[in-house]
């Protein structure tokens, strides 16, 4: 039976929609079986601190999994499965014995995340470890065959039993949402928009955040939104946010490109919080 996957940034809400599956397909009279870091003795507040312990984290998963995928069985596969390797990984499993697979992306914006993962008594140890975590995830692609299908998931929507059970169990094609299509790069070269633009903002911060306080207001080029301070920036910080927006714009690109620079400095000053 088939392998659903859960992808996505830590506490974005991926065991909240692997438990609506395995409800769904039990419903249907599938029998479910779901493998998470907890369901393998993984510590997830230090599983995640240094590459050796991950590694073994993940090998524990794939190992699990490997002893799950039998012919009668859904497996959901509820954790990171951040990395694109990793992913091609488990999609060679999958094909290896002859069942099908999706990846199945909450879509989270980061300040939501470090939230709810500060209101879960930090599971994964601290909110750096959440964050650094968010500036290695690899987005899946639907075009590539080890992501397809790809069903992102905004929070305020259901989550699209139907859909998912029809591209696994019958084999139909997903029609690609708006989210999980990547903008096109010659709608007027929009990586180098997002560059140029998010390049500018962060000159014009680091260059009045010198001599500022807590609450300052700072205007920026190319919106008349301000970035509020809430303490004096640091290039460091500032580029690490440049660099989770530029993810999150791949995913959620903006309809009109002269809209990039408001929402950065929404990123920005919900990044400081």
């Amino acid at each position: 039976m088939p392998l659903f996957i859960l992808c996505g940034f830590p506490c974005s809400g991926k065991t909240t929609r692997a438990n609506e599956l395995a409800e769904a397909l039990t419903s249907k009279g599938h029998a479910v079986s779901i493998i998470s870091d907890e369901s393998v003795n993984v510590d997830k507040a230090t599983a995640y601190v240094n590459s050796t312990e991950e590694k073994m984290a993940r090998g524990n998963l794939k190992s699990e999994l490997d002893r799950q995928l039998k012919d009668n069985i859904c497996v959901i596969l509820d954790s990171l499965n951040y990395i694109k390797g990793f992913r091609y990984e488990l999609y060679c499993i999958a094909r290896s014995m002859k069942t099908p697979s999706c990846v199945i992306q909450p879509l989270v914006m980061n300040s939501q995340c470090l939230e709810w993962h500060q209101q879960a008594g930090r599971p994964y140890g601290s909110d750096d470890i959440v964050s650094a975590l968010m500036m290695r995830f690899e987005q899946p692609d639907g075009h590539n065959r080890w992501d397809k299908p790809l069903f992102a998931i905004e929070p305020h929507e259901a989550l699209p039993v139907e859909d998912i059970c029809a591209a696994i169990f019958e084999h139909r094609a997903v029609v690609p949402k708006y989210s999980t299509q990547t903008q096109p790069l010659s709608d007027t070269n929009f990586l180098h928009e997002l560059d140029s633009v998010t390049r500018g903002i962060i000159s014009a911060v680091m260059k009045a955040g010198g001599n500022a306080v807590p609450g300052d207001r700072v205007a920026v080029p190319g919106t008349d939104d301000m970035v509020v301070l809430k303490g004096r920036p640091t290039l460091s910080a500032l580029k690490r946010v440049q660099r989770q927006f530029i993810s999150y714009a791949k995913i959620h690109p903006p309809k009109d490109l002269s809209a990039i620079a408001s929402l950065f400095v929404d990123f920005i000053n919900r990044g400081q919080d």
